[in-house]
């Protein structure tokens, strides 16, 4: 496992279940390094996405894929 602040990129795309995306993305934000990012596919399936930018107060964008879904990214 990479150190704390070791990795400038986390993509989840695993179980999209609320408490596991919300758990995935608070393990992540201690190992992804400043200005690095958080890549959430199929982000809309629940709100973890914007429940978690208002806690961490960090900037983030969702992208719409053509074929249905949206990505999420965020900024550490």
């Amino acid at each position: 496992m990479a150190e704390k602040g070791g990795v400038d990129i986390f993509i989840h795309d695993s179980d999209h279940t609320y408490a596991n995306m919300t758990s995935e993305f608070e393990k992540a934000w201690d190992l992804v390094k400043p200005g690095g990012f958080i890549v959430s596919d199929d982000s809309s399936m629940n709100d973890s996405v914007l429940d978690f930018v208002e806690k961490k107060k960090c900037r983030y964008k969702f992208l719409k894929r053509e074929k249905g879904g949206t990505i999420a990214i965020l900024v550490r």
